[in-house]
């Protein structure tokens, strides 16, 4: 990831009780009343969904810590269900606009910053609210940024990317807060690709546990594999899960899954009368991930790698910079469908 820069907040604007075009019109005169001559960057329009101000202050933060791949313009959307029709005049809402101002090889350039507080009917028309205040001829990347986007989400159809995290999703439609791999299958029908931020996460557990079988030595054991423990947060521990049962065509009766903090893999399979013993796991208070082979009897083979230190801005960076689908993602998410819960 590019080296984090200095941002500063060149200028400020925010108003209880905004429109569109009052929005509109105060980031053209935060750029015209700068102190600095600037450039905006031109990278994405990145929408961010978040439930609360809690989140909204996670996409402030990861957004700031993404150095020279700062979108050019972030619209932070609050969907607030505390804020009812009555709350304000129609068709208004509060909003926030900052102006950042970086240096970039000793020139200065902006990188704008809308925060949109929703509530009432406003949540079911975004695509129009948000439409005027997109930067022309760029792509439109959407991240919820926790909860499913659902096939009813309105912005799904004008985006170019949809971004979600699976690192506390289940296999179930279980609320706001907790996104369904079972509608996220569903959305694999649309145009749209999706790149899910907990996949990217766990790249380096599926490279680290493959490498394992580049020997011919260990690839035999993948033949007759008689279990795959799988430990893990949900979402984490059910896609590595359907990982293994969609790359192997592993009947998915012997993945079994454990509630943990860190994801780990063992797969034990046999060749002949020797046992093997494959796993991927992190260091416990390191950013350590170490993948080992052991054969009975036989060789052993350890792999190291290292975690990015700032796991969310590394994830969102790479999801940006490659932003089409991912086959292999989605027949994960296919292949957890079909692992059992372990009680």
């Amino acid at each position: 990831m590019a080296q984090t820069l200095a941002y500063s907040t060149d200028r400020c604007w925010e108003n209880s009780s905004a429109s569109i075009e009052e929005v509109n019109s105060a980031l053209e005169k935060l750029r015209k009343e700068s102190q600095y001559s600037a450039t905006r960057t031109a990278v994405v329009n990145l929408i961010a969904l978040a439930n609360n101000v809690h989140e909204a202050n996670l996409v402030k933060k990861t957004i700031r810590e993404l150095g020279s791949h700062h979108p050019g313009r972030t619209i932070i959307i609050t969907l607030d269900q505390n804020i009812v029709d009555s709350s304000l005049p129609k068709g208004r809402f509060e909003a926030n606009v900052c102006l950042f101002t970086s240096q970039i090889g000793g020139k200065n350039y902006w990188s704008e910053e809308v925060s949109l507080n929703i509530g009432g009917t406003l949540q079911h028309n975004l695509n129009s609210l948000v439409e005027s205040l997109l930067v022309s001829d760029l792509p439109i990347a959407l991240w919820r940024v926790s909860g499913a986007i659902t096939l009813e989400e309105n912005l799904i159809d004008v985006s170019n990317v949809i971004l979600i995290d699976t690192k506390d999703g289940g296999d179930k439609q279980s609320g706001l807060y907790n996104p369904s791999l079972a509608l996220i299958s569903n959305l694999f029908s649309k145009k749209t690709p999706v790149v899910d931020l907990s996949w990217i996460r766990l790249t380096i557990w599926r490279q680290l546990f493959a490498g394992l079988f580049n020997s011919s030595e260990f690839r035999d054991f993948l033949n007759d594999i008689e279990q795959v423990n799988i430990c893990g947060k949900e979402g984490p521990r059910r896609l590595l899960g359907g990982w293994i049962v969609h790359s192997l065509d592993l009947d998915p009766d012997k993945v079994s899954l454990t509630d943990a903090k860190h994801a780990s893999i063992q797969l034990i399979g046999k060749s002949g009368k020797k046992v093997g013993n494959f796993t991927v796991k992190r260091h416990p208070g390191t950013r350590v991930v170490q993948a080992q082979g052991e054969i009975q009897e036989g060789p052993c083979a350890t792999q190291l790698a290292t975690l990015p230190k700032l796991s969310l801005p590394w994830s969102l960076n790479e999801a940006l910079i490659n932003p089409g689908p991912d086959p292999i993602f989605q027949g994960s998410v296919l292949g957890a469908l079909k692992i059992r819960d372990t009680k």
